[in-house]
């Protein structure tokens, strides 16, 4: 996924970091400042921003891939001949 990342050239803003880790804060009201403190870390920004990177290329392949659902005839089954 880091090249997938890296391929589509996609980036994340400070501000996005920000507003995640005021949304995890926010939804544990008592761990708000636990929540604060970690990622005050460096290093556990830099894998947050990670993560949300490898989240965004997920979105973007799905997003262009072609997903069809396709029945196949259980007579057609490897198993049935």
């Amino acid at each position: 996924l880091d090249a997938l990342v890296e391929q589509l050239g996609l980036t994340l803003s400070e501000d996005a970091v920000n507003t995640k880790v005021a949304e995890f804060a926010a939804a544990n009201a008592e761990q708000r400042q636990q929540v604060k403190t970690l990622y005050a870390d460096a290093d556990n920004r830099r894998m947050l921003q990670s993560r949300l990177l490898r989240e965004e290329a997920l979105r973007a392949v799905v997003e262009k891939a072609d997903i069809r659902t396709v029945h196949a005839d259980i007579a057609d089954t490897p198993e049935n001949d």
